[in-house]
């Protein structure tokens, strides 16, 4: 028997202009919102209701939890995917960071 390897959940693409842009951001918003306020991942259905769609709309911009959770974290940490550093490396920044922050140790006056 051929073991199967389990595939990432892509996020949907979100449309760029139009009802189905709105549509989906409306969607997107519903989910996240639920999502702080209840603090558990909604169903499709759910956020269909809440959102006044028909579940097939809903289904057909999230075909299913995960791909929701996909897009809303991908929506999330986009400005932190984004961030483009000017240091040319993480191991600079740390060592500059860290002699600035660090006070100078001063031996106690007697």
């Amino acid at each position: 028997m051929a073991r199967r390897t389990p595939r990432a959940t892509e996020a949907p693409k979100p449309p760029t202009r139009g009802v189905r842009a709105s549509k989906f951001k409306l969607l997107l918003d519903t989910g996240m919102q639920m999502i702080q306020q209840e603090g558990h991942i909604p169903s499709i259905a759910e956020i269909a209701v809440r959102s006044n769609v028909s579940r097939a709309t809903a289904y057909r911009y999230f075909p299913s939890r995960s791909a929701l959770v996909t897009a809303v974290i991908d929506t999330s940490l986009a400005p932190v995917r984004q961030f483009k550093s000017t240091s040319p490396s993480g191991r600079y920044r740390s060592r500059s960071r860290s002699r600035v922050d660090r006070p100078e140790r001063v031996a106690p006056r007697r």
